[in-house]
Formats: C-alpha cells, structure tokens, sequence
C-alpha cells in the first residue's frame, strides 16, 4: 500500500514537472530558475522608409523618428542595404540608423540587399551574407548585425515557409551568416511562441493593413505584460496620418498609443522592450 501511494506521488510529481515544463517552454521562459519572466516586447521596422521622418501633430510636431528615439524605444531596423546606401532618397541613412542605436537602442538587421526576388540560389545566398557586411561596414567598429528578416517578395526555397528549408542552401546560408531569423514560419499564428531560433515569425502588425485600433493596442499590451514569459514582436513599415489607409504604414495614432503603451509599462516594470536578438 505505502509503495503504492509513493509510486502514486512520483507520478503525479513528474506529471506536474512535465507539464510546467512544456508551458515554460511554449511561453519563451528561459528556465524555470527564477529568470526575470517580465514579458519582452519587440518592435521590428522592415524596409528604413523614409516616411519615418514625416512630422505629425500627434508627435507633438515632430517624426516619428524623433518621437520614438526621445521615448527610448529599442527598434529592431530591417535594412534594406541598397536603400540605407541611397543618401536618404528612398529611405532612413546609415547616419540616421546610428543616431537612433546610439539613443534609443535596439538593432540593425539584414533585410537583404535588394529586397526583391533573385533568378538563383547563388543570387540569394549573395544576398544573405552581402546584406550582412554592408549593415556591419556601415555601422563601423565593434557592429555586429546578429539577425536577417526575410523579405517579403522571396519565393519558392528562399522563402522560409517551413522548417524544413532551413536544410536548403538557402536556409544553410542563413543559419551560417546570423544568429537569429525571422522568417514566414506560421505567418498567420497569432498566440503562443515558436521556439525555433531560424523559425520565429511575426506576431502581430501595426501597420493599417492589420486594422488595429488604439483599443486594440492597449488590450494586446495589457495582454502581454499579464503574461509573463511571452516574447511578443510587433511588426511595421512605414508612418502615415491618422486616418490614412495605405496598407504598409502606421496610422499616426496607433504609434502614438503603441509607444506611450510600452513606456507606461516599461515604468510600471510590467514589461521589457528589446531588439529582436
């Protein structure tokens, strides 16, 4: 009877150990050794465009490049290396991309050189390791560009849709050059987490395109932070006036209510904000 009781008890011990295991893992939870589990917010711009130094009345008159560096939000960049080369004619500078490093934090990742769909295997593996030395060469001494976001007009093996191609070229290439990427993996999920390091997709959009209210913000936030452990990536392109419908651009109000969401819990110590590496 005794043996069977304890038998009982280990059981039902390794059961619960199992599954708070699992949810550790699910969640993103580093270990289960008493980490800091604040949930960690990431804001990930794809492409530097240059609509990010439009001044609009709800940044109290000024980008929302400035709006962001004065309220300390870590961003991880996607730069185009052929755009940030353009001498700001097409997009953000490299000059623009080290001042806002340099204030507010974050990172600057490859989104490859060109941004469009190459004709080859060789041409894309170019296009992931060349990316690569233009951010670091750009940035200067001691830069080290740590993540590649995937372009979105990459197709067939470039286009990272399953686990799987990470055993192509391509994905080899990948896995070579960086230490994280942010891939089309489960493009539309929109809970739980990915632990993959090659595998992690994007998790929600500000962009209009998402149709993501002020409210809508608040409550994913507020979510978030009451979740310890979740790593939640927020992606977006460019900037636009409240009440505009380009489909790639954040309505002004909806930056506005995204950073000073982050700000109030960052203050309350409920979250933390990070680069996505």
């Amino acid at each position: 009877m005794w043996k069977t009781m304890k038998a009982l008890r280990n059981t039902t011990r390794a059961r619960i150990v199992l599954v708070v295991t699992l949810l550790a893992v699910l969640a993103g939870v580093p270990s289960l050794r008493g980490d800091d589990l604040r949930s960690i917010v990431v804001l990930r711009e794809d492409d530097l465009r240059r609509t990010w130094r439009n001044a609009y009345p709800e940044f109290g008159g000024v980008s929302a490049f400035t709006y962001c560096m004065n309220n300390q939000i870590p961003i991880t960049w996607g730069a185009v290396t052929s755009v940030a080369d353009g001498n700001g004619s097409e997009g953000l500078t490299w000059e623009e991309l080290r001042q806002y490093i340099d204030a507010a934090g974050g990172e600057v990742a490859s989104h490859s050189v060109n941004h469009r769909e190459m004709s080859s295997v060789e041409e894309y593996i170019n296009e992931i390791t060349a990316s690569r030395a233009a951010v670091e060469a750009a940035m200067g001494p001691g830069y080290v560009c740590r993540a590649f976001l995937q372009p979105g007009g990459w197709t067939d093996d470039a286009n990272m849709t399953t686990l799987a191609k990470l055993n192509n070229p391509i994905g080899q290439a990948i896995q070579s050059t960086y230490d994280y990427s942010m891939a089309y993996l489960g493009g539309v999920w929109r809970t739980g987490s990915t632990p993959y390091r090659y595998g992690l997709t994007n998790r929600y959009s500000i962009d209009y395109s998402s149709s993501l209210t002020v409210d809508g913000v608040n409550r994913m936030l507020d979510i978030t932070a009451d979740c310890p452990g979740t790593v939640l990536v927020v992606s977006c392109h460019g900037v636009q006036a409240t009440g505009g419908t380009k489909a790639y651009e954040i309505p002004a109000n909806v930056l506005k209510a995204f950073v000073e969401k982050v700000v109030a819990l960052r203050a309350a110590n409920k979250i933390r904000l990070m680069g996505l590496s």
